[in-house]
């Protein structure tokens, strides 16, 4: 019914129409993710250290690895990649895409700040009805992007929090 031409190019202004939509620019606003934590009646040290574990014990490919640690300062920086987060729909097409990032942890006493950075998208080549896609990483330049990443990368500090918490339930196992 429809020549193999009048598809590609139907799939293509789908494609162009929907990439449109979704292209709203990125303030400096946007890009700021991060969050601070209060952990009533922790210290800098053992805060410290419960980052330091969390992260070792939920960063755990070869990629994502602390790269600084600094226990004088209270700074813990890491490297850490995450599924593309979608659901439904919105996944056609990504659910082999993986956000990259740093991670940077500031600890003090009663306290602690997650901030998140260098945020970019990948995505392995494909190829599918007879249309060739490369291979991409680069950085998110779109705010329905960051919006999705964003609640995903600031749970993880609730987790850093949690963790706390149910340490101290353990510790007098």
């Amino acid at each position: 019914m429809f020549s193999r031409f009048t598809k590609v190019a139907l799939l293509s202004s789908v494609i162009l129409a929907i990439s449109a939509c979704q292209t709203t620019p990125l303030t400096k606003e946007d890009k700021s993710i991060s969050n601070t934590y209060d952990v009533q009646g922790a210290n800098k040290k053992d805060l410290y250290h419960n980052v330091n574990v969390w992260m070792a014990e939920n960063y755990n490919s070869s990629k994502e690895v602390i790269q600084y640690s600094n226990e004088e300062k209270g700074v813990i920086v890491g490297k850490g990649n995450i599924r593309y987060p979608c659901d439904g729909f919105s996944c056609l097409g990504k659910s082999n895409w993986r956000v990259h990032y740093t991670m940077k942890v500031d600890v003090k006493d009663g306290k602690f700040r997650t901030s998140f950075d260098n945020l970019e998208l990948s995505w392995p080549a494909s190829y599918s009805g007879g249309i060739s896609s490369p291979a991409y990483q680069g950085p998110v330049h779109n705010k329905s992007d960051y919006d999705l990443i964003r609640p995903v990368l600031l749970e993880q500090g609730k987790g850093i929090k949690d963790s706390l918490t149910n340490e101290k339930a353990e510790s007098d196992w």
